[in-house]
């Protein structure tokens, strides 16, 4: 007998699943099993196929480092002077230049806010969901072995209550088929029967609840990993969310500092604390963006991995199944034949043997009344002649043993029951929320949110770092009241007197706009 069929379910796969499990892997395998597998090398080659955006990100990182020193060598190289002077004398360079930071400056202002307000509740409320299914799955086992524990206590007492009817059901009558006879039923039958039913019901207390209540308590042990698994996820979460807070509060910096020298009234003191505190720092956080860049597309691609298990375009669980194979789960263990039964929308047959030891129970139970009932039917002293015995012993074992099993089916009924702790409405439900609705679509969205938002954080700043030659912590020689941006100065007008020429080629810019100067004569010194 097995619980009510319901059909299978109609697990989508999304493309964005689709696409992050499409990711490059450099020939390794994409088989998240892999990870569970006793094999070294099997966990290696998947690991090693994780690593294609990671690696991809660290080298873009490295590159950027070495052109941007060599930029920075540049701006500042003395032998390079010509070429500065002619970078920092262009209007259009410097536009550009201040465009483009304050550019990067919004859109990583506006990514962060957007972030913050959009993607962390939408996060949060992903790994809430999951944990809660999580504590309702734990909630459940614990239900379902403290019911196996009840029924293992009565079911003790069921057992002991059988001995006693088993030490007298041979012995009430010495000769049954003889009172059968003159009772008119057969009385050898029925104790047979009942005797019959009796041995298959001690079978299942013996042999069969312990492993499933062993079972339980791995699945127990499943639910406990998971939710250490949660607690990284969350913790990741935090990090990047603190990480997104404290680059939103440099980069306003920055971005305010460019608008304040654009018109030039950024002060020393604040150009200072910009070079020396606030760049260096901005500069670990870019770092720090390429590592949660690469902790985010990594998570990205298991999760991926995980929800596309079997044949294409594959399923959660397909995947729970194989890893399970990997962790040596013996698949006609309850364990595995529970996984199957409660990942598949309850389509195969149900895995437990309740419903075969509620109709033991059933049979029992039936055989004890129709023996009562007959014997009952018989009057005292009738039954006390023909078998020599008082009847009320072997109707009061046989009463006190059916109120034990009577107890027993209620506590079946508890577990196999509609709505009981381990029916398909409750265990499957439970999978379907957690896995397939949230872990592969809720938490994929968060983790490639997470990954995109990274990542343009990290391009942002590579952009705003480059650009950083631009803050001086001096303004320039020729005007203290001007910009760090501000490199040229017009001197049309200027009056330059001969002789102090030292001080002329001091000003940035000489060389240019001399139109209408006037020259005075007499201090030329010798020619």
């Amino acid at each position: 007998m097995s619980d009510s069929i319901v059909l299978p379910g109609t697990y989508e796969q999304t493309s964005l699943i689709e696409q992050w499990h499409g990711v490059p892997r450099s020939g390794h395998s994409d088989d998240i099993s892999l990870l569970a597998s006793d094999n070294n090398d099997d966990r290696i080659d998947y690991i090693e196929g994780l690593l294609f955006i990671p690696g991809f990100l660290l080298c873009f990182y490295i590159l950027w480092a070495v052109i941007s020193l060599l930029y920075a060598c540049f701006v500042s190289c003395p032998t390079c002077a010509s070429s500065k002077e002619m970078t920092g004398r262009s209007d259009i360079f410097r536009l550009m230049s201040r465009v483009t930071f304050l550019s990067c400056g919004t859109v990583a202002i506006t990514f962060v806010l957007l972030y913050l307000a959009l993607g962390i509740p939408a996060i949060e409320n992903a790994v809430e969901s999951v944990q809660e299914a999580n504590d309702d799955l734990t909630v459940l086992l614990n239900d379902a072995l403290e019911t196996l524990d009840d029924l293992g206590t009565v079911g003790a007492i069921a057992i002991e209550e059988r001995d006693n009817v088993d030490a007298v059901l041979d012995s009430f009558c010495a000769d049954s088929a003889a009172a059968g006879t003159i009772f008119g039923f057969d009385l050898t039958g029925l104790t047979s029967v009942y005797d019959e039913s009796l041995a298959i019901m001690g079978s299942f207390q013996t042999d069969v609840l312990p492993d499933i209540r062993e079972d339980m308590e791995t699945g127990l042990d499943w639910a406990e990993n998971t939710s250490d698994l949660i607690e990284f996820s969350d913790d990741v979460f935090s990090i990047i969310q603190i990480s997104c807070i404290v680059i939103l509060v440099l980069v306003s910096f920055l971005t305010g500092a460019l608008l304040l020298d654009w018109f030039g009234k950024n002060p020393p003191i604040c150009r200072t604390f910009m070079v020396w505190v606030i760049l260096p720092v901005f500069s670990v956080l870019s770092l720090i963006c390429m590592i949660l860049a690469a902790i985010a597309a990594s998570v990205a691609v298991v999760n991926a991995d995980f929800c596309s298990g079997g044949d294409a375009p594959g399923s959660p669980s397909e995947s729970i199944l194989a890893i399970l194979k990997e962790l040596d789960i013996d698949v006609t263990s309850y364990a595995f034949l529970g996984a199957v039964y409660y990942t598949q929308n309850c389509a195969s047959e149900y895995p437990f043997p309740f419903f075969e030891y509620k109709d033991d129970l059933d049979s029992a139970y039936a055989s004890g009344e129709s023996l009562l009932n007959s014997i009952n039917a018989v009057d005292d002293e009738t039954f006390s002649l023909v078998c020599g015995s008082d009847r009320s012993e072997i109707t009061g074992l046989v009463g006190d043993l059916n109120n034990v099993m009577n107890s027993l089916q209620i506590i079946v009924e508890d577990v196999i029951g509609d709505n009981g702790v381990l029916s398909c409405e409750r265990l499957s439900g439970v999978y379907t929320d957690a896995v397939e609705e949230t872990v592969c679509r809720d938490t994929m969205q968060a983790w490639n949110w997470t990954f995109v938002v990274t990542t343009c954080l990290l391009a942002c700043s590579l952009l705003m770092l480059t650009l950083r030659p631009f803050y001086k912590t001096m303004p320039s020689t020729s005007n203290l009241e001007k910009s760090a941006f501000e490199g040229e100065k017009e001197f049309e007008g200027k009056e330059v007197v001969l002789g102090d020429e030292d001080n002329l080629n001091s000003a940035p810019d000489a060389q240019e706009n001399v139109e209408g100067e006037k020259v005075v004569r007499g201090d030329e010194g010798p020619p």
